[in-house]
Protein backbone atom coordinates (compact mmCIF):
# COMPACT_ATOMS: atom_id res chain seq x y z
CA UNK A 1 0.00 0.00 0.00
CA UNK A 2 1.66 3.06 -1.07
CA UNK A 3 -1.21 5.83 -1.38
CA UNK A 4 -1.13 9.04 -2.76
CA UNK A 5 1.16 12.46 -1.47
CA UNK A 6 2.80 16.04 -2.25
CA UNK A 7 5.19 15.58 -4.80
CA UNK A 8 6.37 19.14 -3.80
CA UNK A 9 7.58 18.61 -0.46
CA UNK A 10 10.86 16.79 0.46
CA UNK A 11 10.33 13.09 1.21
CA UNK A 12 6.51 13.15 1.03
CA UNK A 13 5.68 9.52 0.86
CA UNK A 14 4.23 7.76 3.59
CA UNK A 15 7.02 6.38 6.38
CA UNK A 16 5.55 3.76 7.34
CA UNK A 17 4.42 1.45 5.03
CA UNK A 18 4.25 -1.61 6.92
CA UNK A 19 2.33 -0.08 9.37
CA UNK A 20 0.59 2.34 7.01
CA UNK A 21 -3.02 4.18 8.35
CA UNK A 22 -3.30 7.57 5.81
CA UNK A 23 -3.79 6.44 1.85
CA UNK A 24 -4.40 9.91 0.47
CA UNK A 25 -1.74 12.90 1.47
CA UNK A 26 -3.83 16.19 2.79
CA UNK A 27 -7.30 13.86 3.13
CA UNK A 28 -6.56 11.07 5.76
CA UNK A 29 -2.87 12.03 6.82
CA UNK A 30 -0.44 15.45 6.59
CA UNK A 31 2.88 15.82 5.81
CA UNK A 32 4.55 18.54 7.85
CA UNK A 33 8.20 17.67 5.80
CA UNK A 34 9.07 20.66 3.89
CA UNK A 35 10.14 24.38 5.24
CA UNK A 36 9.82 25.31 8.67
CA UNK A 37 11.17 28.80 10.53
CA UNK A 38 14.03 28.35 12.19
CA UNK A 39 16.09 29.25 14.90
CA UNK A 40 19.41 28.16 16.71
CA UNK A 41 19.03 28.89 20.59
CA UNK A 42 23.37 29.41 21.44
CA UNK A 43 22.86 30.87 25.12
CA UNK A 44 19.46 28.00 25.99
CA UNK A 45 17.41 31.43 26.25
CA UNK A 46 14.78 30.35 23.94
CA UNK A 47 12.45 28.79 27.10
CA UNK A 48 12.66 31.48 29.11
CA UNK A 49 11.85 34.42 26.48
CA UNK A 50 8.76 31.55 25.51
CA UNK A 51 9.58 31.39 21.84
CA UNK A 52 6.94 29.03 21.94
CA UNK A 53 4.23 31.52 22.52
CA UNK A 54 2.27 31.82 19.33
CA UNK A 55 2.08 35.67 20.15
CA UNK A 56 4.65 37.87 18.02
CA UNK A 57 7.25 39.06 19.82
CA UNK A 58 9.33 42.71 19.00
CA UNK A 59 13.03 40.88 18.53
CA UNK A 60 12.02 37.52 16.17
CA UNK A 61 14.02 34.77 16.75
CA UNK A 62 12.91 33.00 13.54
CA UNK A 63 15.43 34.47 11.49
CA UNK A 64 15.93 31.38 9.60
CA UNK A 65 14.38 27.97 7.88
CA UNK A 66 15.64 24.41 7.10
CA UNK A 67 13.87 21.73 5.65
CA UNK A 68 12.71 19.33 7.19
CA UNK A 69 13.33 15.98 7.98
CA UNK A 70 17.17 16.82 7.11
CA UNK A 71 19.51 17.21 10.50
CA UNK A 72 20.70 20.57 10.90
CA UNK A 73 24.44 19.12 10.10
CA UNK A 74 23.30 18.26 6.45
CA UNK A 75 23.87 20.13 3.35
CA UNK A 76 19.99 19.35 2.44
CA UNK A 77 18.71 21.23 5.80
CA UNK A 78 19.61 24.33 4.30
CA UNK A 79 18.63 23.37 0.31
CA UNK A 80 22.47 23.28 -0.47
CA UNK A 81 22.18 19.37 -1.20
CA UNK A 82 23.56 20.01 -4.53
CA UNK A 83 26.86 21.25 -3.83
CA UNK A 84 27.74 17.52 -1.64
CA UNK A 85 30.66 15.29 -3.20
CA UNK A 86 33.09 13.11 -1.58
CA UNK A 87 34.78 16.20 -0.01
CA UNK A 88 31.66 18.14 0.91
CA UNK A 89 29.58 16.58 3.31
CA UNK A 90 27.98 18.91 5.79
CA UNK A 91 26.96 22.13 6.08
CA UNK A 92 29.26 24.67 8.28
CA UNK A 93 25.76 26.11 9.51
CA UNK A 94 25.71 23.68 12.18
CA UNK A 95 28.27 25.69 13.83
CA UNK A 96 29.34 28.61 16.65
CA UNK A 97 32.40 29.50 14.03
CA UNK A 98 31.81 28.29 10.92
CA UNK A 99 34.39 30.38 9.50
CA UNK A 100 36.60 28.04 11.08
CA UNK A 101 35.58 24.66 10.40
CA UNK A 102 37.35 22.40 7.63
CA UNK A 103 35.91 19.47 6.12
CA UNK A 104 38.24 16.94 5.49
CA UNK A 105 36.97 15.02 2.11
CA UNK A 106 38.17 11.39 1.51
CA UNK A 107 41.19 11.93 3.84
CA UNK A 108 39.19 11.78 6.74
CA UNK A 109 41.27 15.35 7.70
CA UNK A 110 39.39 18.76 8.17
CA UNK A 111 38.60 20.15 11.98
CA UNK A 112 34.72 19.69 12.14
CA UNK A 113 34.90 16.79 14.69
CA UNK A 114 36.58 19.38 17.38
CA UNK A 115 34.81 22.40 16.40
CA UNK A 116 32.08 23.59 18.66
CA UNK A 117 28.22 23.08 17.04
CA UNK A 118 25.22 24.39 17.66
CA UNK A 119 23.17 22.00 20.39
CA UNK A 120 19.78 23.37 20.39
CA UNK A 121 17.55 24.49 17.12
CA UNK A 122 13.73 25.17 17.36
CA UNK A 123 10.89 24.83 14.47
CA UNK A 124 8.29 26.50 14.27
CA UNK A 125 5.27 25.53 11.71
CA UNK A 126 1.57 26.63 11.15
CA UNK A 127 -0.63 24.02 9.93
CA UNK A 128 -4.71 23.84 9.23
CA UNK A 129 -6.32 20.46 10.13
CA UNK A 130 -8.87 19.16 7.61
CA UNK A 131 -12.20 20.00 8.49
CA UNK A 132 -13.20 16.26 7.50
CA UNK A 133 -11.32 14.70 10.55
CA UNK A 134 -14.43 15.88 12.42
CA UNK A 135 -14.09 14.25 16.28
CA UNK A 136 -11.39 12.10 15.48
CA UNK A 137 -8.41 12.84 17.92
CA UNK A 138 -5.25 15.02 16.33
CA UNK A 139 -2.22 12.69 16.31
CA UNK A 140 1.31 14.40 15.43
CA UNK A 141 4.02 11.89 14.81
CA UNK A 142 7.54 11.96 14.31
CA UNK A 143 9.63 9.49 12.47
CA UNK A 144 13.25 10.63 14.73
CA UNK A 145 14.68 13.37 16.29
CA UNK A 146 17.99 13.39 17.86
CA UNK A 147 17.96 13.58 20.71
CA UNK A 148 15.54 15.33 23.30
CA UNK A 149 12.40 17.06 22.04
CA UNK A 150 10.17 19.37 23.41
CA UNK A 151 6.43 20.12 21.59
CA UNK A 152 4.18 23.07 21.86
CA UNK A 153 0.90 23.87 19.88
CA UNK A 154 -0.36 27.20 19.96
CA UNK A 155 1.51 27.87 22.88
CA UNK A 156 0.97 24.93 25.14
CA UNK A 157 3.72 21.41 25.54
CA UNK A 158 2.02 18.73 24.25
CA UNK A 159 4.93 16.54 25.49
CA UNK A 160 8.61 14.93 25.64
CA UNK A 161 10.49 12.85 24.48
CA UNK A 162 13.95 11.37 24.44
CA UNK A 163 15.90 9.60 22.31
CA UNK A 164 17.81 9.91 18.77
CA UNK A 165 16.04 6.76 16.83
CA UNK A 166 12.38 5.81 18.04
CA UNK A 167 9.40 7.13 16.76
CA UNK A 168 7.16 8.84 19.07
CA UNK A 169 3.35 10.83 18.78
CA UNK A 170 1.84 13.21 21.01
CA UNK A 171 -2.18 13.73 20.75
CA UNK A 172 -2.45 17.56 20.49
CA UNK A 173 -6.38 17.64 19.66
CA UNK A 174 -6.80 19.44 23.38
CA UNK A 175 -4.17 21.93 22.19
CA UNK A 176 -6.24 22.99 19.25
CA UNK A 177 -8.60 26.21 18.22
CA UNK A 178 -11.78 25.11 15.94
CA UNK A 179 -11.50 26.98 12.57
CA UNK A 180 -7.96 28.23 13.31
CA UNK A 181 -4.40 26.84 12.28
CA UNK A 182 -2.31 25.57 14.57
CA UNK A 183 1.33 26.45 15.63
CA UNK A 184 3.86 23.63 16.23
CA UNK A 185 6.92 24.41 17.98
CA UNK A 186 9.33 21.86 18.48
CA UNK A 187 12.92 22.29 20.38
CA UNK A 188 15.67 19.61 19.81
CA UNK A 189 18.79 19.80 22.25
CA UNK A 190 21.57 17.36 20.82
CA UNK A 191 24.34 17.16 23.45
CA UNK A 192 27.86 18.46 22.21
CA UNK A 193 29.01 15.49 24.21
CA UNK A 194 27.16 12.22 23.31
CA UNK A 195 28.42 10.31 26.25
CA UNK A 196 25.57 8.67 27.80
CA UNK A 197 22.91 9.35 24.40
CA UNK A 198 23.21 6.29 21.95
CA UNK A 199 24.91 7.72 18.93
CA UNK A 200 26.47 5.32 16.68
CA UNK A 201 29.08 6.52 13.96
CA UNK A 202 27.89 10.24 14.52
CA UNK A 203 31.51 10.26 16.29
CA UNK A 204 34.65 9.57 15.30
CA UNK A 205 35.12 9.46 10.84
CA UNK A 206 31.30 10.91 11.19
CA UNK A 207 29.20 14.16 11.29
CA UNK A 208 26.60 14.50 14.01
CA UNK A 209 23.30 14.08 13.61
CA UNK A 210 20.57 16.71 15.82
CA UNK A 211 17.33 17.54 15.13
CA UNK A 212 14.36 16.21 13.23
CA UNK A 213 15.94 13.94 10.66
CA UNK A 214 12.61 11.23 9.96
CA UNK A 215 9.44 12.46 8.59
CA UNK A 216 6.76 14.86 10.77
CA UNK A 217 3.05 13.92 9.97
CA UNK A 218 -0.30 15.02 11.56
CA UNK A 219 -2.56 11.60 11.66
CA UNK A 220 -6.49 11.58 12.78
CA UNK A 221 -7.34 8.92 15.03
CA UNK A 222 -10.47 7.59 17.05
CA UNK A 223 -9.58 7.07 20.71
CA UNK A 224 -9.73 3.24 20.43
CA UNK A 225 -7.45 2.15 17.54
CA UNK A 226 -4.63 -0.13 16.25
CA UNK A 227 -1.23 0.03 17.47
CA UNK A 228 0.67 -2.67 16.42
CA UNK A 229 0.74 -5.32 14.59
CA UNK A 230 3.19 -8.56 14.86
CA UNK A 231 3.10 -11.41 12.03
CA UNK A 232 4.89 -14.38 12.87
CA UNK A 233 5.50 -16.54 9.65
CA UNK A 234 6.17 -20.64 10.15
CA UNK A 235 6.85 -21.85 6.89
CA UNK A 236 6.99 -25.34 8.59
CA UNK A 237 3.45 -25.71 9.44
CA UNK A 238 2.36 -22.90 6.33
CA UNK A 239 0.67 -20.35 8.62
CA UNK A 240 1.40 -17.18 9.97
CA UNK A 241 0.68 -16.03 13.58
CA UNK A 242 -1.11 -12.43 14.26
CA UNK A 243 -0.54 -10.40 17.31
CA UNK A 244 -2.25 -7.11 17.60
CA UNK A 245 -2.37 -4.78 19.72
CA UNK A 246 -5.56 -2.01 20.79
CA UNK A 247 -5.27 1.10 22.47
CA UNK A 248 -8.24 2.94 24.34
CA UNK A 249 -11.73 1.91 25.87
CA UNK A 250 -11.57 -1.82 25.54
CA UNK A 251 -14.65 -2.11 28.43
CA UNK A 252 -18.19 -2.29 27.82
CA UNK A 253 -18.05 -2.69 24.25
CA UNK A 254 -18.17 -5.77 22.27
CA UNK A 255 -14.99 -5.36 18.89
CA UNK A 256 -13.63 -7.22 16.40
CA UNK A 257 -10.86 -7.52 13.96
CA UNK A 258 -11.23 -8.21 10.30
CA UNK A 259 -8.50 -8.97 8.48
CA UNK A 260 -8.09 -9.67 4.98
CA UNK A 261 -4.84 -11.88 3.70
CA UNK A 262 -4.19 -11.41 -0.15
CA UNK A 263 -7.16 -14.11 -0.57
CA UNK A 264 -7.93 -14.95 2.92
CA UNK A 265 -9.79 -12.82 5.12
CA UNK A 266 -12.16 -13.36 8.57
CA UNK A 267 -12.71 -11.85 11.86
CA UNK A 268 -11.96 -12.26 15.35
CA UNK A 269 -12.71 -11.22 18.57
CA UNK A 270 -11.16 -8.48 20.25
CA UNK A 271 -9.69 -10.18 23.66
CA UNK A 272 -9.96 -7.12 26.42
CA UNK A 273 -6.29 -5.57 27.19
CA UNK A 274 -3.83 -8.41 26.04
CA UNK A 275 -2.81 -9.15 22.06
CA UNK A 276 -5.01 -10.45 20.06
CA UNK A 277 -3.87 -13.53 18.74
CA UNK A 278 -4.47 -15.64 16.15
CA UNK A 279 -3.04 -17.92 13.20
CA UNK A 280 -4.12 -18.06 9.67
CA UNK A 281 -3.30 -21.25 7.52
CA UNK A 282 -2.52 -20.62 3.73
CA UNK A 283 -3.31 -23.09 1.82
CA UNK A 284 -0.15 -24.70 -0.51
CA UNK A 285 -1.59 -23.06 -3.99
CA UNK A 286 -1.16 -19.91 -2.03
CA UNK A 287 2.01 -20.70 -0.19
CA UNK A 288 4.75 -18.36 -1.56
CA UNK A 289 8.10 -18.00 0.38
CA UNK A 290 10.31 -14.78 0.65
CA UNK A 291 13.97 -15.13 -0.29
CA UNK A 292 16.64 -13.14 -2.05
CA UNK A 293 15.52 -14.29 -5.63
CA UNK A 294 12.28 -14.22 -5.31
CA UNK A 295 10.92 -11.50 -2.31
CA UNK A 296 6.83 -12.56 -2.58
CA UNK A 297 4.98 -10.56 0.32
CA UNK A 298 1.74 -11.12 1.55
CA UNK A 299 -0.55 -7.35 1.62
CA UNK A 300 -2.48 -7.72 4.93
CA UNK A 301 -5.41 -4.81 5.75
CA UNK A 302 -6.40 -4.52 9.32
CA UNK A 303 -9.96 -3.45 10.01
CA UNK A 304 -10.93 -2.43 14.05
CA UNK A 305 -14.81 -2.87 14.11
CA UNK A 306 -17.53 -1.82 16.94
CA UNK A 307 -20.99 -3.12 16.98
CA UNK A 308 -23.12 -0.55 16.02
CA UNK A 309 -26.13 0.85 18.36
CA UNK A 310 -28.35 2.27 14.85
CA UNK A 311 -27.80 3.46 11.62
CA UNK A 312 -27.71 6.53 11.87
CA UNK A 313 -24.49 5.95 14.50
CA UNK A 314 -23.49 3.21 11.54
CA UNK A 315 -23.05 6.03 8.77
CA UNK A 316 -22.01 9.37 9.30
CA UNK A 317 -23.52 10.19 6.22
CA UNK A 318 -26.44 9.77 7.78
CA UNK A 319 -26.29 12.69 9.28
CA UNK A 320 -28.66 15.60 9.60
CA UNK A 321 -27.72 19.11 8.12
CA UNK A 322 -25.60 21.23 10.65
CA UNK A 323 -25.53 18.05 13.00
CA UNK A 324 -21.93 15.65 13.77
CA UNK A 325 -22.16 12.22 13.67
CA UNK A 326 -22.49 10.44 16.98
CA UNK A 327 -18.84 9.25 16.34
CA UNK A 328 -16.34 9.64 13.46
CA UNK A 329 -15.94 6.61 11.75
CA UNK A 330 -14.95 5.32 8.42
CA UNK A 331 -18.04 4.39 6.52
CA UNK A 332 -18.70 0.16 6.83
CA UNK A 333 -19.79 -2.11 3.88
CA UNK A 334 -23.55 -2.01 2.67
CA UNK A 335 -25.61 -4.49 5.71
CA UNK A 336 -22.53 -4.04 7.90
CA UNK A 337 -24.00 -3.22 11.49
CA UNK A 338 -20.47 -2.78 12.66
CA UNK A 339 -18.56 0.91 13.04
CA UNK A 340 -14.87 0.33 11.21
CA UNK A 341 -13.41 2.63 13.52
CA UNK A 342 -9.65 1.97 12.18
CA UNK A 343 -7.36 0.41 9.97
CA UNK A 344 -4.02 -0.26 8.75
CA UNK A 345 -2.50 -2.18 6.21
CA UNK A 346 0.60 -4.04 6.55
CA UNK A 347 2.76 -6.87 4.94
CA UNK A 348 4.89 -10.31 5.79
CA UNK A 349 6.90 -12.47 4.38
CA UNK A 350 6.89 -16.51 4.55
CA UNK A 351 10.43 -16.36 5.61
CA UNK A 352 12.77 -18.35 8.14
CA UNK A 353 15.98 -18.05 9.02
CA UNK A 354 18.03 -20.51 11.45
CA UNK A 355 20.90 -22.04 11.61
CA UNK A 356 22.19 -25.61 11.59
CA UNK A 357 25.40 -27.73 10.42
CA UNK A 358 27.15 -27.27 6.80
CA UNK A 359 26.14 -29.82 4.01
CA UNK A 360 29.11 -32.15 4.19
CA UNK A 361 30.97 -30.26 7.09
CA UNK A 362 30.96 -30.54 10.72
CA UNK A 363 30.42 -26.27 11.20
CA UNK A 364 27.46 -24.40 11.35
CA UNK A 365 25.95 -22.41 8.71
CA UNK A 366 23.30 -20.04 7.90
CA UNK A 367 19.77 -21.17 6.74
CA UNK A 368 17.30 -19.34 4.72
CA UNK A 369 13.79 -21.17 4.29
CA UNK A 370 15.67 -24.44 5.56
CA UNK A 371 18.32 -23.89 2.65
CA UNK A 372 21.94 -22.95 3.39
CA UNK A 373 22.59 -19.15 1.65
CA UNK A 374 26.04 -18.33 0.99
CA UNK A 375 26.03 -14.37 2.67
CA UNK A 376 27.85 -12.32 0.95
CA UNK A 377 28.03 -8.90 2.45
CA UNK A 378 29.15 -5.60 3.42
CA UNK A 379 29.44 -3.04 6.21
CA UNK A 380 26.61 -0.37 5.39
CA UNK A 381 27.22 2.84 7.46
CA UNK A 382 24.11 4.39 6.02
CA UNK A 383 25.70 7.75 6.03
CA UNK A 384 25.55 10.19 2.85
CA UNK A 385 26.77 13.59 1.59
CA UNK A 386 23.34 15.11 1.35
CA UNK A 387 21.57 14.48 3.87
CA UNK A 388 23.98 12.78 6.74
CA UNK A 389 21.56 10.46 8.30
CA UNK A 390 18.70 10.71 5.73
CA UNK A 391 18.34 9.72 2.41
CA UNK A 392 17.47 12.51 0.29
CA UNK A 393 14.63 11.32 -1.53
CA UNK A 394 12.65 7.72 -1.45
CA UNK A 395 14.25 6.71 -4.67
CA UNK A 396 17.30 7.31 -3.44
CA UNK A 397 16.85 4.58 -1.23
CA UNK A 398 15.62 2.31 -3.51
CA UNK A 399 18.83 3.25 -5.79
CA UNK A 400 20.96 2.23 -2.82
CA UNK A 401 18.88 -0.93 -2.27
CA UNK A 402 19.41 -2.02 -5.90
CA UNK A 403 23.01 -1.13 -6.16
CA UNK A 404 24.09 -3.48 -3.55
CA UNK A 405 22.32 -6.07 -4.94
CA UNK A 406 23.98 -5.08 -8.22
CA UNK A 407 27.59 -5.22 -6.97
CA UNK A 408 26.94 -9.16 -6.21
CA UNK A 409 25.49 -8.40 -2.40
CA UNK A 410 22.58 -10.32 -1.25
CA UNK A 411 23.40 -9.00 2.72
CA UNK A 412 24.21 -5.79 4.31
CA UNK A 413 25.16 -5.03 8.37
CA UNK A 414 23.34 -1.70 9.09
CA UNK A 415 25.60 0.00 11.70
CA UNK A 416 24.90 1.07 14.81
CA UNK A 417 21.88 2.81 13.11
CA UNK A 418 18.39 2.00 13.47
CA UNK A 419 17.65 3.19 10.04
CA UNK A 420 13.90 4.85 8.93
CA UNK A 421 11.27 2.11 7.93
CA UNK A 422 11.19 2.94 4.35
CA UNK A 423 14.75 1.66 4.10
CA UNK A 424 14.08 -1.96 5.62
CA UNK A 425 10.48 -1.23 3.06
CA UNK A 426 12.97 -1.27 -0.31
CA UNK A 427 14.80 -4.34 1.11
CA UNK A 428 11.67 -6.10 1.40
CA UNK A 429 10.64 -5.38 -1.91
CA UNK A 430 13.67 -5.92 -3.40
CA UNK A 431 14.96 -8.77 -1.80
CA UNK A 432 17.85 -7.61 0.35
CA UNK A 433 19.42 -9.26 3.85
CA UNK A 434 19.89 -7.23 6.78
CA UNK A 435 21.94 -7.42 10.09
CA UNK A 436 20.96 -4.52 12.31
CA UNK A 437 22.79 -2.97 14.69
CA UNK A 438 21.76 -1.53 17.59
CA UNK A 439 23.38 2.25 18.05
CA UNK A 440 25.88 2.03 20.92
CA UNK A 441 26.31 4.63 23.82
CA UNK A 442 29.75 6.41 25.17
CA UNK A 443 29.77 6.35 29.10
CA UNK A 444 28.60 2.84 30.50
CA UNK A 445 25.89 4.48 33.26
CA UNK A 446 22.51 3.37 34.74
CA UNK A 447 20.88 6.24 32.39
CA UNK A 448 23.04 4.96 29.40
CA UNK A 449 21.93 1.04 29.53
CA UNK A 450 18.40 1.94 30.59
CA UNK A 451 18.16 4.18 27.51
CA UNK A 452 20.15 1.18 25.59
CA UNK A 453 17.11 -0.98 26.56
CA UNK A 454 14.53 1.54 25.60
CA UNK A 455 15.92 1.69 22.02
CA UNK A 456 16.64 -2.49 22.05
CA UNK A 457 12.50 -2.85 22.89
CA UNK A 458 11.55 0.20 20.57
CA UNK A 459 13.99 -1.05 17.37
CA UNK A 460 12.56 -4.66 17.89
CA UNK A 461 8.80 -3.46 17.94
CA UNK A 462 8.65 -1.16 15.03
CA UNK A 463 10.71 -3.32 12.38
CA UNK A 464 9.10 -6.89 13.75
CA UNK A 465 7.64 -7.66 10.44
CA UNK A 466 10.47 -7.01 7.55
CA UNK A 467 11.56 -10.28 6.13
CA UNK A 468 14.07 -8.92 4.84
CA UNK A 469 15.95 -8.53 8.62
CA UNK A 470 17.53 -11.63 9.70
CA UNK A 471 19.51 -10.66 12.41
CA UNK A 472 20.25 -8.28 15.46
CA UNK A 473 23.33 -7.13 16.47
CA UNK A 474 23.07 -5.54 20.39
CA UNK A 475 27.06 -4.23 20.89
CA UNK A 476 29.34 -3.12 18.11
CA UNK A 477 32.77 -5.02 19.23
CA UNK A 478 33.13 -3.21 23.13
CA UNK A 479 32.08 0.08 22.31
CA UNK A 480 31.01 1.93 25.30
CA UNK A 481 31.37 -1.52 27.51
CA UNK A 482 35.26 -0.49 28.57
CA UNK A 483 37.17 -1.32 25.10
CA UNK A 484 40.23 -3.75 25.95
CA UNK A 485 39.43 -3.61 29.89
CA UNK A 486 35.83 -5.49 29.11
CA UNK A 487 37.53 -8.83 29.04
CA UNK A 488 37.73 -7.98 32.76
CA UNK A 489 35.13 -6.31 33.60
CA UNK A 490 32.93 -9.65 34.99
CA UNK A 491 29.42 -7.35 35.91
CA UNK A 492 29.58 -5.55 32.69
CA UNK A 493 29.66 -9.30 31.05
CA UNK A 494 27.14 -9.94 33.03
CA UNK A 495 24.57 -7.02 31.69
CA UNK A 496 25.52 -7.93 27.88
CA UNK A 497 24.55 -11.43 28.52
CA UNK A 498 21.18 -10.18 30.43
CA UNK A 499 21.12 -7.78 26.94
CA UNK A 500 21.33 -10.79 24.78
CA UNK A 501 18.62 -12.82 26.78
CA UNK A 502 16.20 -10.07 26.41
CA UNK A 503 16.41 -9.25 22.84
CA UNK A 504 15.93 -13.54 22.37
CA UNK A 505 12.57 -13.17 24.04
CA UNK A 506 11.36 -10.23 22.29
CA UNK A 507 11.96 -12.14 19.18
CA UNK A 508 12.17 -15.72 18.67
CA UNK A 509 12.63 -15.60 14.76
CA UNK A 510 16.03 -13.93 14.01
CA UNK A 511 19.62 -14.90 14.60
CA UNK A 512 21.07 -12.75 17.35
CA UNK A 513 24.95 -11.99 18.16
CA UNK A 514 26.47 -13.87 21.15
CA UNK A 515 28.22 -11.65 23.84
CA UNK A 516 32.03 -12.16 23.40
CA UNK A 517 35.00 -11.47 26.15
CA UNK A 518 36.98 -9.95 24.28
CA UNK A 519 37.34 -6.41 22.18
CA UNK A 520 35.20 -8.07 19.23
CA UNK A 521 31.96 -9.11 19.54
CA UNK A 522 32.15 -11.66 16.32
CA UNK A 523 30.33 -9.51 15.19
CA UNK A 524 31.37 -10.80 11.26
CA UNK A 525 30.02 -12.77 8.41
CA UNK A 526 29.78 -16.35 8.93
CA UNK A 527 30.98 -16.78 5.06
CA UNK A 528 32.67 -14.72 3.28
CA UNK A 529 33.83 -14.47 -0.72
CA UNK A 530 36.18 -11.70 -0.65
CA UNK A 531 37.34 -12.45 -4.27
CA UNK A 532 34.31 -12.21 -6.09
CA UNK A 533 32.75 -9.09 -4.45
CA UNK A 534 35.87 -7.45 -5.45
CA UNK A 535 36.01 -8.93 -9.24
CA UNK A 536 31.96 -8.09 -9.29
CA UNK A 537 32.78 -4.51 -7.82
CA UNK A 538 35.23 -4.08 -10.30
CA UNK A 539 33.10 -5.51 -13.60
CA UNK A 540 30.49 -2.80 -12.34
CA UNK A 541 32.28 0.06 -11.64
CA UNK A 542 34.61 0.09 -14.31
CA UNK A 543 37.33 1.01 -11.68
CA UNK A 544 40.00 -1.00 -9.29
CA UNK A 545 39.65 -0.94 -5.30
CA UNK A 546 42.13 -2.62 -2.56
CA UNK A 547 40.03 -4.92 -1.69
CA UNK A 548 37.13 -5.22 1.37
CA UNK A 549 38.36 -4.65 4.97
CA UNK A 550 37.82 -7.78 7.46
CA UNK A 551 37.87 -8.43 11.08
CA UNK A 552 38.70 -12.44 11.50
CA UNK A 553 37.24 -13.22 14.59
CA UNK A 554 39.29 -14.97 17.39
CA UNK A 555 37.76 -17.36 19.49
CA UNK A 556 38.72 -16.09 23.02
CA UNK A 557 35.38 -17.34 24.81
CA UNK A 558 33.29 -20.49 25.90
CA UNK A 559 30.93 -19.77 23.46
CA UNK A 560 31.50 -21.51 19.92
CA UNK A 561 28.62 -19.49 17.92
CA UNK A 562 28.58 -16.05 16.47
CA UNK A 563 24.99 -15.97 16.33
CA UNK A 564 22.01 -18.19 17.00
Amino acid sequence: MTGNHNTDIPRPEYPRPDFQRGTSEGIDWICLNGTWEFAFDPDDTGEQNQWFDPKPTAESPWTLQIQVPYPWESLAAWGDEEQADNATYLSKNAYITPEEVTCGGLERGGNYRDQPRHTIGWYRKPVSIPENWGNKRVILKFGAVDWETTVWVNGKMVGKHENGYLPFEFDITDALTPGEPARIVVRAYDAQDHGEQLAGKQIGWYERTSGIWQSVYLEPRNETYIAQCHITPDIDNASATFAVKINGNLKNTERKLRWNCDELGGTVEVSGENDTQWTINIPPDQLHLWDVDTPHLYHVTLELLEESASKTEQDPNTAQPNQKPARNVMEGSPGDHNLKIDRIFTYFGMRKVSIAKAPGGDYQYIYLNNRPIYLLGALNQSFNPEGVYTFLTDEAIRRDVERAKEFGFNFLRLHIKVDEPRLYYWADKLGLLFMCDIPNFGDYTEKAKARFVQTLRGNIARDYNHPSIISWCNFNETWGLGGREYKEMHERQEWVREMYHLAKSLDTTRLFVRPCRDRHQLVAFLHQRLRTSERTYRQRCGRNISGFNVQLCRWQCPERCAVD
